[in-house]
């Protein structure tokens, strides 16, 4: 851990065949903020509720949605055909601007804009 980290945040997200990197938002798997700097493993799901929680990729509720990667009916590679990302941010102070529990109006856009 960094000196100085006050707090942590964790995205895990792909980008689904059509968008593009940099410009479309990806599809938003786990967005957690809020982490104390001391966490040193995060079980799936967070049944602890650690931290707090933003939309899920449908926007239908707050916390982690399991990654599935479709096989198409027609291929015989066992590669998946998505390709997930977690980053985890280490802090120098809480994110202020978000709120202090979970909330579903926090999407992608939302947390990514607070780390710039």
């Amino acid at each position: 851990m960094p000196v100085g980290t006050q707090s942590l945040a964790l995205i895990m997200y792909h980008y689904p065949k059509g968008t593009v990197e940099g410009v479309d938002p990806p599809s938003q798997y786990w967005l957690l903020w809020n982490i104390p700097s001391g966490t040193v493993s995060l079980p799936r799901s967070n049944p602890d509720s650690i931290g707090d929680e933003g939309s899920d990729k449908d926007g239908n509720a707050t916390g982690y949605t399991p990654p599935c990667s479709p096989k198409p009916w027609f291929s015989i590679s066992r590669k998946p055909e998505h390709q997930y990302f977690i980053e985890l941010f280490a802090l120098n102070a809480p994110l202020a601007t978000l709120p202090t529990h979970d909330a579903l109006s926090v999407d992608w856009t939302v947390l990514i804009s607070t780390q710039k």
